[in-house]
């Protein structure tokens, strides 16, 4: 819907426009300069104006680090890019998609040689170049055009005085540091396979690069022609009798190499060998101690501190880590006495050990910033002052981002905490994780898991997580799964709230699927399934509209749509004599659904139910009726569009829904799988906005799931890349003048295209 506003007599246009300002770099971060703890909020979620986007990241899990000479360590996490002083522990600048970076989770990093700049390589073949005191970001797409191979993935990145190194799944490209123009590539190593990918890549102080692939090991000067294959010298994985290595590091005093269960080190003059005395733990870095002949190897739970080949000191520690490295003043350990070493966990940001000559522990400080622990979630619910998320219902078949997969809540009071494996006792003796169900009443929030059961977490009067954690699974509640697989193993695909207060949850197949729970009770009650059902229907989703009736997505055991059930539970949900049920499906005469695979409903500001499916939409006008009436009031209309112009009178006919919130101006937005993010007005008739990653910021055309604040007008977006904000002009109105603005204030017709009104009642009209 279009609205005018009449300013001196000229009626201005009002229509939502597409902001990008927050996706541009900008002038400082809003973290920068405060300490690099926990309480830093990377992210301004409070400043947004109509139309901006904002994207929230994760940045816990250390993905690769470098340390200036200026004592500033840069950090790539699978969120973004921020920098850290270690004289002062401050946040020296954050950069993610919100200041130009190209995706989230970059795969490797590198300093320029003159330490000004960052580049940074992802694993679609896009670099980005990131000047540090301007904070521009250009992107190169050299490789991303590329046609002549499939894997354009970079996985390393060096630079060199005036050329950057950067290793792909096809080869080497080499850019020009300065111009950023490509020089040369090296697409054969020796006699090997042309286009043989690279697994990992270092470069020595004497300036030879060493790379690791399936075929071995291959190494040639920096300034010999790296495209000429002779070039190189090359080590069979026969040769060197090793499976191959999935990461090398060139060191001044040789090469070290690792498998996931091994570590080989070459020497010159004596060749390669298995460094025996590292063990059979799985290794994931190595550094040199200067001025020693002392060396560092990361491992799995500990790090290993050699004399020569021998072991000097085993650090043990907690937690994963990915990187180490030495800060810049541990330039020569041997005469200063006092080592910095910087470990880049997997799970908590940057832990700063320091230790004296001997290498006893004198400090150690945890340096991360507040953000959610992942950059996906699966489920949002608003909260009363911020929002809670649940991560996702899929293994990794990885240690650290299955048990991150508890509970993200924001509040706006004490932002970020995350609550899972790593974070909290409850959820680590009880194995919970993959939440993918979320909700949220005033004293708690809720997630569902996918075989956990049901987490519990108590809130304060902020909205913030109090650390009391109460588990609802097979072993300490009612709740059951499926009887066929395994009724031990509970997934709560289905959480939701009614009118009264009252938690509802449907554990997916089970016989007894649905179960109501009163708010901070020690258990659940379970529903009898409804009488008459076939028993090809199982419960799946659910939905509670504003009469408190269920809507109970069904599905076959072989996972085929079977539509969705109305369910009136009566005052006695425990008794199926009270009970009155309908189920609609795609059949003409029972429903007339665009799909039989329900996966959204809502119910609008009209009292309209909308039901989303994997293909396309249907609304019910009168859904009142839905229990007395006959086939008629059972029959859902498809949107049809106001101006047709494609071979189908349909609007968004063949979509596959996600999700669907309804905004302040009872427009609908519709999350689809693979096709972006779009917005229909009221009545289903016209599409106001179509959002992919290609025609603005949005991170993917994934979505997982939307969440509406009406009172800020917020939008946010989970996608399969991480969460989003876009600030929608529709927030909910309000009851009185109280709090009208109205800006750009002064309007200038020369400097301005549009004027936006904020606050204004409920059923306004602006003339």
């Amino acid at each position: 819907m279009k609205s005018y506003v009449t300013i001196l007599g000229v009626s201005v246009l009002l229509s939502i426009v597409f902001h990008a300002s927050l996706s541009q770099a900008q002038n400082v971060s809003p973290a920068a300069g405060a300490p690099a703890n926990e309480s830093t909020q990377a992210f301004d979620l409070e400043s947004l104006i109509p139309g901006d986007w904002l994207s929230i990241s994760s940045l816990e899990q250390v993905v690769e680090m470098e340390v200036a000479a200026s004592e500033i360590v840069w950090i790539a996490t699978t969120g973004g890019v921020f920098g850290i002083e270690l004289t002062e522990g401050l946040v020296v600048d954050v950069f993610t998609t919100n200041d130009g970076l190209h995706a989230t989770n970059p795969s490797s990093m590198a300093l320029t040689s003159d330490g000004a700049g960052l580049v940074i390589g992802y694993r679609d073949g896009a670099l980005d170049i990131v000047e540090l005191e301007t904070r521009q970001v250009r992107t190169l797409n050299d490789i991303v055009r590329s046609t002549r191979f499939p894997d354009k993935s970079i996985r390393s990145v060096a630079v060199v005085g005036d050329a950057a190194y950067v290793a792909t799944g096809f080869g080497i490209v080499v850019y020009d540091a300065k111009t950023w123009l490509v020089r040369e590539s090296a697409l054969q190593f020796g006699a090997w396979p042309l286009g043989l990918g690279i697994q990992s890549m270092d470069i020595r102080p004497d300036g030879s690069i060493w790379v690791a692939t399936s075929e071995g090991v291959a190494t040639a000067p920096s300034t010999s022609s790296l495209s000429l294959p002779a070039s190189w010298q090359t080590w069979s994985m026969d040769e060197i009798g090793s499976p191959p290595f999935t990461w090398i590091r060139a060191l001044d005093q040789g090469i070290v190499a690792a498998t996931s269960s091994s570590v080989t080190q070459y020497k010159d003059g004596i060749g390669w060998s298995e460094w025996t005395q590292a063990g059979s733990m799985e290794s994931f870095d190595v550094v040199e101690v200067p001025g020693t002949d002392q060396r560092v190897l990361l491992q799995r739970v500990r790090m290993l501190v050699f004399q020569g080949d021998n072991v000097l000191k085993n650090i043990p520690f907690e937690d994963r880590s990915a990187r180490i490295e030495l800060s810049s003043s541990t330039s020569n350990a041997s005469s200063s006495g006092e080592i910095t070493l910087l470990r880049g966990s997997l799970t908590r940001g940057v832990i700063e050990h320091r230790f004296d000559g001997n290498w006893a522990e004198v400090s150690t400080s945890t340096m991360r910033l507040n953000t959610p622990a992942t950059n996906a979630l699966k489920s949002i619910t608003m909260t009363g002052n911020g929002f809670l998320g649940a991560v996702s219902e899929t293994f990794d078949n990885n240690f650290i981002s299955d048990r991150k997969k508890g509970m993200t809540v924001y509040s706006t009071t004490t932002g970020w905490t995350n609550v899972n494996q790593f974070t909290n006792s409850t959820m680590a003796e009880a194995n919970f994780q993959l939440s993918f169900q979320s909700v949220a009443t005033e004293s708690y929030a809720y997630v569902g898991s996918w075989g956990s059961g049901v987490a519990r977490m108590a809130l304060d009067a902020e909205g913030t997580p109090t650390g009391e954690v109460t588990l609802f699974n097979a072993l300490t509640s009612s709740l059951r799964g499926w009887e066929l697989d395994n009724d031990q193993y509970v997934v709560i695909s289905g959480l939701e709230t009614d009118s009264q207060g009252r938690l509802w949850t449907v554990s997916r197949f089970a016989s007894r699927a649905l179960a109501f729970h009163d708010e901070g009770s020690a258990d659940w009650t379970l529903v009898p399934k409804v009488s008459g059902l076939s028993s090809l229907d199982l419960y799946e989703g659910l939905f509670i509209d504003s009469r408190d009736w269920k809507w109970v997505f069904l599905k076959s055991a072989s996972r085929v749509g079977r539509g969705v059930m109305v369910l009136d539970t009566g005052a006695d949900p425990t008794s199926r004599q009270d009970d009155q049920a309908v189920v609609l499906n795609a059949s003409s005469s029972s429903g007339n659904l665009p799909d039989a695979t329900v996966t959204a409903v809502i119910e609008d500001q009209r009292g309209e139910i909308w039901i989303g499916t994997e293909r396309g939409i249907a609304k019910l006008l009168f859904p009142d009726l839905l229990l007395v009436g006959g086939v008629a009031e059972r029959t859902a209309q498809w949107l049809i569009a106001e101006n047709p112009t494609g071979p189908s009178p349909y609007l968004l006919r063949d979509i596959n829904v996600t999700a669907m919130v309804v905004n302040g101006a009872n427009q609908k937005w519709v999350a689809t799988a693979n096709d972006g993010l779009w917005l229909v007005n009221a009545s289903g008739t016209a599409i106001l906005e179509h959002f992919t990653e290609e025609n603005s910021p949005l991170l993917s055309n994934a979505i997982q799931d939307l969440a509406f604040d009406p009172a800020t007008g917020n939008l946010f977006v989970s996608t399969s890349a991480g969460v989003q904000i876009y600030q929608d002009r529709a927030n909910q109105g309000a009851s009185k003048l109280d709090n009208l603005s109205v800006y750009p204030s002064p309007f200038s017709y020369e400097r301005h295209d549009e004027m936006i009104l904020e606050g204004l009642p409920t059923r306004s009209r602006v003339r």
